[in-house]
């Protein structure tokens, strides 16, 4: 896997300006991975559980630890359903990150374009046509390769609840499948609204073609939404039917697009396969990140409050990082939230994470 260092961008996803003292907030580009990240999986997942990355940009290392924790066999991961479309795991430690911790997979042997199933997914802006469980998803800021990213998700007939998170976006170095990787920062980075602030210690996504055919992706997450009132293992029983849900309407989305024939912004992310526009840097090895100026300028965030401060966005170019190799057959997904206008403005945009159980993202 590659990281891609515009991020959201290269799939249509506009990016506002986020103000000055927004910015002097954000993980430093040019920190070092944070104590840990060449520990053992069981390690990797306390430390999720933990939250102390919260103040560190997610790095390639991160990514690849997580990747060695979803390898996992048996001993982590039990299986919850599975049928002939779908497979549903569970973390073994019930007490990690909310309790809620799963491995979704499906996939889908009649639907035979990536661009089609990975717009369902990060197209914000197709998404919101389809998908309305979650809304006033905002690209705030591109640094080191991260995205920073607001949105809100719908759980009726509960509050809103909100997530100010770190999102990643890799391809795979011959085209053929992409990953995001995504997990809460600091929530001083967005301010609070009536919606409730839940925590994202996990969630990501790997989207691949299947050998015999089709496309095939695996979610894992692990989300927290902070309803102190219901059993984590109602959301738990809720999860394979909620998963369902969301393949079935992935697939009709890709099936809809299809019969459109409309040009798609990500494209050229998975044209000419075996092409890498980037020298990759061996695995493990520290990434040169590089920031360059931007004159891109944005809505204001907090009004008055923030009337003299000025919008300040930082583009990122990296040398690009393999973090792991592709695998063959999986898939997965997210969650759901209500009310509460985010203190950012600017363009509208969806994506569902379904119910409150962690099946769709």
């Amino acid at each position: 896997w590659i990281l891609e260092p515009r991020g959201l961008a290269a799939f249509g996803n506009p990016r506002e300006a986020p103000f000055e003292r927004v910015r002097q907030k954000l993980p430093a580009a040019s920190a070092p991975e944070p104590p840990g990240t060449d520990a053992p999986a069981d390690d990797f997942a306390e430390r999720l559980d933990s939250l102390r990355d919260l103040g560190h940009a997610i790095s390639p290392g991160e990514v690849r630890q997580f990747l060695d924790l979803t390898r996992q066999g048996a001993g982590v991961w039990e299986p919850v359903a599975a049928d002939g479309r779908i497979r549903v795991e569970r973390h073994c430690n019930r007490a990690l990150c909310g309790g809620v911790f799963v491995k979704l997979s499906a996939r889908l042997p009649n639907v035979h374009s990536l661009a089609h199933a990975a717009s369902c997914f990060l197209d914000f802006q197709d998404r919101a046509k389809w998908d309305k469980q979650v809304d006033g998803f905002r690209v705030l800021h591109n640094f080191s390769g991260n995205d920073l990213l607001y949105y809100r998700m719908h759980a009726p007939p509960l509050s809103h609840r909100d997530f100010i998170v770190l999102h990643t976006l890799f391809r795979h170095e011959d085209r053929r499948g992409v990953m995001f990787y995504s997990r809460s920062t600091e929530d001083t980075l967005a301010a609070r609204t009536s919606a409730v602030r839940a925590q994202q210690y996990l969630l990501a996504t790997e989207i691949t073609e299947h050998p015999d055919g089709g496309i095939c992706w695996t979610t894992t997450s692990a989300v927290d939404p902070r309803i102190p009132f219901l059993p984590k293992w109602i959301m738990n029983m809720l999860v394979p039917s909620e998963f369902r849900k969301w393949v079935d309407n992935v697939e009709r989305r890709c099936f809809e697009l299809k019969a459109s024939g409309k040009g798609l912004p990500c494209a050229a992310f998975f044209e000419l396969a075996g092409t890498v526009d980037a020298s990759p840097c061996p695995l493990g090895e520290p990434v040169d990140f590089r920031t360059k100026d931007s004159t891109d300028a944005g809505p204001p965030s907090d009004g008055a409050a923030e009337a003299n401060a000025a919008p300040c966005v930082a583009d990122v170019e990296a040398d690009c990082a393999v973090v792991s190799t592709v695998r063959e057959g999986d898939c997965g997904r997210g969650f759901d939230g209500k009310r509460g206008e985010p203190a950012i403005e600017g363009p509208e945009g969806a994506i569902s994470y379904g119910g409150c159980c962690g099946a769709r993202p």
